[in-house]
């Protein structure tokens, strides 16, 4: 695995550890407007795009750095 996406890897790591905090704060805050089942859908929506973004990565870096690199 080059350096690169590992790097990569462990950024959408913490960015998908960051979003799924934010989901529990805001729901934790406020559960008026969003109910477990929601969240736990939300949830599942997050790990598969992050799923997914991770597997496109590892099986096609370059064009994954050709689409994301600044």
């Amino acid at each position: 695995m080059r350096l690169d996406t590992s790097q990569e890897l462990d950024k959408l790591k913490h960015y998908e550890a960051v979003c799924l905090e934010a989901i529990d704060e805001f729901a934790k805050h406020h559960p008026q407007q969003i109910v477990d089942f929601e969240k736990e859908r939300i949830v599942a929506l997050l790990n598969r795009m992050f799923d997914g973004e991770k597997d496109y990565l590892l099986n096609h870096p370059d064009e994954y750095f050709d689409i994301y690199r600044e």
